[in-house]
Parts: structure tokens; sequence; C-alpha cells
């Protein structure tokens, strides 16, 4: 009877050290298969810093280096959730609210490139940290059919000067409409159907300067816990995106380099001497 029992609680005790080692095992091939659709990009941008932005098939996350601001969008409703540790606040917003509007209403209200609409001839064979790209020249003489005269496109030509723009895409990151809108939130870039990875402007002397850029692309990854929400009560809400988006010195910046530009972006009259 004695070795019955001790037999026993032998069993019991290999099926609990069994049970332990299933639920802590992770599967490398598992893992492999989860960094694959995870995408980590580290970009640069011309006024606002640097960014790591990640994308998963069901999640969405970026960090802002600068100003400390994390985005973060997650299916099924893709509600967008702006939030600062620095300054404890929180924005919270719809995905086609965010596309529109974004996280620096005063570059502009809307963007006039939409899904669909015909663009000029690619250039091709474009090699940008490893990923396969074509690039788009767009001109203000020569924008795309279909855009309005005072679009967002014209106003930042005005304000800032340039004679065109150069935009580069890839495909080798899978496209899905949240990603677009929800990049297009922080950057304004082109909403077509691929991910950008750099813009370049041209001005009239013969000058380029590059805005947006990637410098960074791997798969790697991501533990779930980081790509949650973040608690409520942690954050105060703020209904301002640029309160809980901005530094001090970002705000200056942008303030100087719009200065005549209503909040959303559209060109105020000039003041007669």
């Amino acid at each position: 009877m004695k070795c019955r029992w001790k037999l026993v609680r032998y069993l019991v005790v290999v099926c609990n050290g069994i049970l332990a080692l299933a639920c802590g095992f992770h599967s490398p091939a598992a893992d492999a298969a989860s960094a694959k659709e995870t995408w980590v990009l580290q970009q640069v941008h011309h006024i606002s810093g640097s960014y790591t932005i990640i994308l998963m098939p069901d999640a969405m996350k970026v960090m802002s280096k600068r100003s400390g601001f994390v985005g973060i969008a997650r299916a099924p409703l893709w509600k967008v959730c702006l939030y600062n540790p620095r300054k404890k606040l929180m924005y919270e917003t719809t995905m086609s609210n965010w596309a529109k509007y974004g996280a620096f209403p005063a570059f502009v209200s809307d963007n006039e490139f939409k899904m669909g609409i015909s663009m000029p001839p690619a250039h091709t064979g474009i090699i940008i940290c490893g990923l396969h790209c074509r690039s788009y020249q767009v001109t203000h003489k020569s924008r795309p059919s279909g855009t309005t005269s005072l679009s967002s496109f014209g106003r930042q030509a005005k304000i800032l000067g340039d004679t065109f723009r150069q935009f580069y895409v890839t495909n080798d990151i899978a496209y899905t409409r949240e990603r677009g809108q929800f990049l297009s939130g922080i950057f304004k870039n082109l909403i077509i159907d691929a991910i950008e990875v750099r813009q370049t402007a041209g001005f009239a002397n013969g000058q380029t300067q590059i805005e947006l850029d990637t410098i960074s692309c791997k798969h790697q990854s991501v533990p779930e816990s980081e790509m949650q929400y973040p608690a409520s009560g942690l954050y105060r809400k703020s209904n301002v995106p640029q309160d809980v988006a901005e530094d001090e010195g970002e705000r200056m910046g942008l303030q100087e380099l719009f200065d005549g530009v209503s909040q959303f972006g559209d060109i105020a009259p000039a003041q007669k001497k």
C-alpha cells in the first residue's frame, strides 16, 4: 500500500513538472513566425525628431524620443490613444479623425492624396534599409487629378516654399488602410496603398531636404504587453492632441514655421501694409 501511494505522489510531481514546463515553454518556431509579422522601424522627421514605430497585424504603436509621447491603436475598433508619460496626459479619438487631424493639426486639415487616385509615374529599383521602394515626384504645377486647388499639399507648398516633393514608399511591409491612416496622423504623409519610408522636398534654388527618413527597419519579436492601451486612471484626458504630443521647443519651431497659418492649416489672408 505504501509503495502504491509513493508511486501516486511521484506521478503527481512528474505531471506538475511537465505542466510547469509546458506553460513556460515558447516554441522558437512560434516566436520566429510572430517576429516575421512584426516590423520595427526607426524614422526621423526633420522637425519632430526620432520615432520608433511597431507594426503588428492587429496593433500599431509609435513612440517619440523627443517629446516622449506614445500612440497606440488596436483591432478591432482601431481607437487611437495618444499619451505622454512625462506630462501624464492622454488624448483619444477615432482612426478616421486621427488620419484627418493627427497629432499636429497645424500642419494640414486634410490630405489630398487619397487611396486609389492616379499618381505620377513611379521610379523603381530603390533600396532603403533593405526595403524595395518606388518613388513619386509631385510638383505643384502637376498635382494628381481630382485634387482641390487649396489642398493640404498646396498649403504646405506656399508655407514652405518648396517646388516639389519626392515620396518613397514600399510594399515589402504589408499595407493596410489602418496602417496608412495611423502613420499619416503623425507625419501627414501620402495615403496610398504603400508604407512611406522617405520624403524629400526640392526648392527653387536647386537644393533638396530630407524631411522624413527611415534609418532602421527589421523584424523583431515584441511582447504583447507592449501593445496594450494604458490604464486611463494614470493620465488626465485632454481634447488637444498637441498638448500631449509636442514639447515646448517643438511647439515654438512649428509656430515659427507656420506663422500666418490658422489652426487647421488654411492660409491666412496677407495683411495690407
